[in-house]
């Protein structure tokens, strides 16, 4: 399942993405709450989506805004972390870029807060291929937590920088967007 509006608002920038990916011999990963949002099949058209790279996702940012007319801004220089806003007529779309969080796309994925949020898959994947729930990276079990309606803490999520004010809240508002999920 794909978002069709997404589609719509990159106009064929999907494969500039990936092609700029390919010239540039990267392999970016759709991360977090867009790879929840498409397994759980979600009609509501993204305005944010995250991208994780081994490193370099400052330059690439930058580079990327340039190739797809976006706009570059410097979300953290020293985690290595940018945002390339992109707009067409009545849609903005946020696309974030940031090292990988340790030193593997896996060491990434285990210090997010969710479960649900710990989930990625290498963009050429997700859009060339029908079955690319097939190479999706879930090294603490996300998927199975959506199947079953559970939004479980991360495995190392005290490295986060989160409080556990922001963390209570977090789950909270999981509970009110998905009215049936249930924090452990």
């Amino acid at each position: 399942t794909h978002f069709l509006g997404l589609d719509c608002l990159l106009q064929g920038r999907w494969d500039a993405l990936a092609d700029f990916a390919k010239a540039n011999r990267l392999t970016m990963y759709l991360v977090g709450g867009f790879v929840r949002d498409t397994l759980l099949s979600r009609d509501r058209l993204p305005d944010n989506v995250d991208l994780a790279l081994s490193t370099h996702a400052l330059d690439v940012a930058k580079a990327l805004a340039a190739a797809l007319s976006g706009t570059y801004i410097c979300l953290d220089d020293a985690a290595g972390s940018a945002r390339v806003v992109i707009t067409s007529e009545q849609q903005r779309l946020a696309v974030d870029l940031s090292d990988f969080r340790g030193r593997s796309l896996e060491d990434d994925l285990r210090r997010r807060d969710f479960t649900l949020n710990a989930l990625a898959v290498p963009l050429e994947a997700w859009q060339v291929d029908p079955h690319w729930t097939a190479r999706l990276v879930d090294p603490l079990g996300g998927r199975a937590d959506l199947e079953r309606r559970v939004a479980t803490i991360g495995a190392n999520v005290e490295e986060t920088p989160r409080t556990e004010q922001e963390r209570a809240t977090r789950t909270r508002d999981y509970q009110k967007l998905n009215e049936h999920y249930v924090a452990l």
